[in-house]
C-alpha cells in the first residue's frame, strides 16, 4: 500500500541510492570510453600525417632526382616509374603540379580525401620546390 511515505534509501524520483550510483558509474564509463576513442583517433591521425609527409618527401626527392637526370621536371608522376608510392596514408593519390620554372608542388588531399581543403598536406614551403 502506498501511503505517500518513502522507504529507506529511496529518492523522490523513484531511484534508490544504489540506482543513482549505478547510473553515475555507467555515465563515467561511457565518458571514459568516448575519451579513449577520441585519443586513439587523434593518435591515428597524427601517425597518418607523419606517414603522409614522409610519402610527400619521398615523392619530392624522386621528382628532384628525375630533374637532375633529365634536365627537366616530369610532366606527371607517371614519368617517375612504378618505384615511388604515389598515395598518402589514407590511400588517396598524391597530386603533382608544376608551379613555375623548375618549381613544383606535391599535395595530399588529407583525411577528407578532397583537394584544396584545410586538411591538405604538401611539401614544406622552406624547400626549393
Amino acid at each position: 500500500m502506498n501511503d505517500g511515505t518513502m522507504g529507506a534509501g529511496q529518492a523522490r524520483g523513484g531511484f534508490t541510492r544504489t540506482g543513482w550510483l549505478l547510473v553515475v558509474a555507467m555515465a563515467l564509463l561511457l565518458f571514459a570510453a568516448a575519451l579513449f576513442m577520441v585519443l586513439q583517433l587523434n593518435r591515428s591521425v597524427e601517425d597518418s600525417t607523419r606517414t603522409t609527409y614522409a610519402a610527400i618527401a619521398r615523392m619530392c626527392a624522386a621528382v628532384q632526382a628525375f630533374e637532375l637526370s633529365k634536365g627537366r621536371l616530369p610532366e606527371s608522376l607517371d614519368e617517375l616509374g612504378g618505384g615511388t608510392d604515389s598515395r598518402d596514408a589514407w590511400g588517396h593519390p598524391l597530386r603533382y603540379t608544376k608551379t613555375g620554372a623548375g618549381k613544383f608542388e606535391v599535395r595530399s588531399s588529407g583525411f577528407d580525401g578532397k583537394m584544396d581543403t584545410p586538411d591538405d598536406q604538401m611539401n614544406p614551403a622552406w624547400e626549393r620546390f
